[in-house]
């Protein structure tokens, strides 16, 4: 059955999520949203753009999802807030999953996710709504991903951690077994991390070490 979607956002990454879902899921896209001041051309990948402020006197909600395409800005509190106004206007939230995922048959999936190719997660992991994990990244079992997080590519996330809410993980980074990412931390490209974090910290290298004491002025 088809499901009919609109993504919120006109940017690089609103194309990518439209060009996926189109490819390889049961969503069919008809229209893309952004606030009326952003609202330059009526018109997005030949599809109608629609200001977000009118949009369900356009495509109501109950016959329509919505799928938040916006990656870490400010890290990710702009993505969360956008999902959290659009179900107030009463629109459910579509997840992406590509089909050239590996996901464990217990895995539990929140809403506006988007899960690209090549990603490993593996048994009784735990991924909170409004996640995107970028390709080629492994999750260990019995992990839990908290809310409004990016993962970047190819970064590995060992068994039994946590990822607090709101955070960054950057390309090709390590977690090792049973640490605990804080909330709102920034795990810079390439880092080893191999203790628990502290809440709104950016941290890099091998090992990780802290390099900022405040992560949401880097977003």
């Amino acid at each position: 059955m088809t499901k009919y979607l609109i993504i919120v956002g006109i940017g690089e990454f609103a194309e990518i999520a439209y060009e996926h879902f189109t490819k390889d899921s049961p969503y069919q896209v008809v229209a893309f949203s952004v606030d009326r001041e952003y609202i330059k051309n009526d018109k997005f990948l030949e599809l109608p753009v629609v200001s977000f402020e009118e949009l369900e006197n356009f495509y109501p909600p109950h016959s329509h999802y919505i799928y938040v395409a916006v990656t870490y800005t400010e890290l990710n509190q702009l993505r969360e807030q956008l999902c959290k106004d659009s179900k107030l206007k009463g629109y459910k939230l579509a997840t992406y999953i590509s089909s050239n995922a590996f996901i464990s048959h217990d895995i539990k999936i929140g809403e506006n996710c988007f899960i690209f190719e090549n990603n490993n997660i593996q048994y009784s992991v735990k991924i909170g709504n409004n996640i995107i994990i970028w390709s080629g990244c492994y999750i260990g079992d019995h992990t839990e991903v908290k809310d409004n997080c990016f993962i970047a590519s190819h970064a590995t996330v060992a068994c039994h951690s946590e990822l607090g809410k709101n955070c960054f993980i950057g390309l090709n980074s390590t977690i090792i077994d049973h640490i605990k990412i804080s909330d709102y931390n920034i795990i810079g490209a390439g880092a080893v991390v191999v203790n628990s974090t502290e809440k709104g910290k950016v941290y890099a290298g091998n090992p990780a070490k802290t390099i900022e004491e405040n992560s949401l002025g880097v977003f």
